[in-house]
């Protein structure tokens, strides 16, 4: 009825994102960006999905800015490739938590990750993808999507525990990570961290460039 004629063009604005992103070039392209995530996070939960995943991060992640961050180690998606946080020591990773498969905000995330990956490389950033979907499935969907960076498969969440990053049988009776983005410094410190009301922030890691050259012109001052 009602809630079905509200959320039509709300799906429409996000598949019309979707189709024309590859298309728009400069600031443009990212002016839609919000608008795009919350159309595609309101479609698959609703707001009380939204308000769910505010009040889980609330009490704000285990992990605060300037502490230590936990030993991450989890094998890729497909299997191929294992990784372990405390081996990247001397370079900036920025984890990304993403809520799985199912979710129409991840793809486009998963999306965007594949175009901003090369640039963040260039800043001495790896760019590291989180998700709990798993499998044969999960390996087809990431090559259709056409990922080229590390996505790790984390099937349990418990990397997204390590950091409070959880929302609880949010998905089919099973815990789910929160959208959210960590941005792990050399020395293997947290120096970022978005939280879900922040649509862009975990979404765009372009920001991520903008942090870091704000760091590096405080040290040159």
């Amino acid at each position: 009825g009602h809630a079905g004629f509200s959320l039509a063009p709300l799906g429409i604005l996000a598949a019309l994102g979707v189709m024309t992103s590859p298309y728009v070039e400069g600031p443009w392209r990212w002016s839609l960006v919000p608008l795009m995530v919350w159309a595609a996070f309101l479609l698959a939960g609703g707001t009380k999905d939204m308000k769910g995943m505010e009040k889980a991060a609330l009490g704000g992640w285990r992990v605060k800015i300037g502490e230590a961050v936990p030993d991450i180690h989890l094998f890729s998606r497909d299997n191929q490739t294992e990784f372990q946080l405390s081996r990247e020591r001397g370079r900036f990773v920025l984890l990304c938590f993403l809520r799985g498969d199912w979710c129409p905000a991840c793809h486009m995330m998963m999306r965007i990750y594949k175009r901003e990956a090369a640039k963040l490389a260039q800043h001495g950033v790896k760019l590291v993808a989180l998700s709990p979907s798993a499998g044969s499935d999960a390996e087809d969907f990431a090559r259709v999507i056409g990922v080229d960076y590390l996505l790790l498969a984390d099937p349990d969440c418990k990397a997204a525990q390590m950091f409070g990053a959880i929302l609880p049988g949010a998905f089919k009776g099973q815990d789910v990570p929160l959208p959210a983005s960590f941005l792990v410094d050399p020395e293997g410190v947290l120096r970022f961290a978005s939280v879900p009301q922040n649509v862009q922030a975990f979404l765009d890691p372009s920001l991520v460039v903008g942090i870091l050259e704000q760091r590096a012109s405080i040290k040159a001052a």
